[in-house]
C-alpha cells in the first residue's frame, strides 16, 4: 500500500491537470458562444438597418419620372439619397467584418469542443486504467470518487449547454 502512495499522488496530479484543462476549455467555449450570440444579434441589427435604409431610398427615389443625376431631382433630395446609399455601403462593410468574426468564432468553438471531447476521453481512459492498477485493498471510490464526480459534472454541464 505504501509503494502505491506516490503512484496515487501522481495520478491525482495528472487528474487535476486534466480537470483544469477541461474547465478552461469549457469556460472558453462558453465565452466564445456568448460572443457569437452577440455577434449574430449585431448582424441581424445591421441587416435590418440596411433593409430599412434601402426601403427609404426606394420610397424617395422615382427612377422613371425623375432619375438621379439628370438634374430633374431636387438637389437636397439627391444628396440625401446619396448619403443614405453611402451609409448602406458602410453598414455592408461592418456586416462583412462581423461575418468574418463569426467564422473565427465558429472555428474556435469547434477547436474547444474537440479539446473537451479529447480530454473527456482521456479522463475515462485514466479512470479505467486506475481501476485496473489499484490494489484490491484500496477503495477506488474513496480515493478518486470525489474527483470524478466533479469531472462528470463538468461533462454534464457541457453536454447541457450543447443541446441548443
Amino acid at each position: 500500500m505504501t509503494r502505491n502512495k506516490p503512484n496515487i499522488k501522481e495520478h491525482m496530479s495528472a487528474l487535476n491537470n486534466l480537470k483544469t484543462i477541461l474547465l478552461y476549455c469549457y469556460e472558453k467555449s462558453k465565452d466564445i458562444k456568448n460572443i457569437k450570440a452577440r455577434t449574430l444579434s449585431n448582424i441581424a441589427e445591421i441587416e435590418f438597418k440596411i433593409s430599412k435604409i434601402n426601403l427609404d431610398i426606394e420610397v424617395m427615389e422615382d427612377p422613371t419620372n425623375r432619375p438621379l443625376e439628370t438634374g430633374q431631382e431636387a438637389p437636397a433630395l439627391e444628396k440625401l439619397i446619396r448619403t443614405m446609399e453611402s451609409d448602406v455601403k458602410y453598414l455592408e462593410g461592418d456586416l462583412l467584418l462581423l461575418k468574418g468574426n463569426l467564422a473565427t468564432y465558429e472555428a474556435d468553438i469547434n477547436l474547444y469542443d474537440e479539446q473537451i471531447s479529447n480530454k473527456l476521453y482521456d479522463l475515462k481512459e485514466m479512470k479505467d486504467d486506475l481501476k485496473k492498477n489499484l490494489n484490491p485493498d484500496e477503495d477506488f471510490e474513496k480515493i478518486f470518487g470525489n474527483f470524478f464526480k466533479k469531472a462528470w459534472s463538468i461533462e454534464a454541464e457541457y453536454k447541457k449547454d450543447n443541446e441548443f
